[in-house]
């Protein structure tokens, strides 16, 4: 699983992935601009 999170989503990402249950080895995430979600933010 792959989720797309801007700066103020992200806070919410632990609790997307203890409700489905997925492990670490499951999923991964990159930050995205808000205004602009074509716009990665790198690490």
């Amino acid at each position: 699983m792959f989720f797309l999170v801007t700066e103020r989503s992200r806070r919410h990402l632990d609790v997307v992935v203890e409700l489905t249950g997925l492990k670490p080895s499951q999923y991964d995430f990159t930050e995205v601009d808000k205004d602009n979600p074509c716009r990665f933010t790198r690490p």
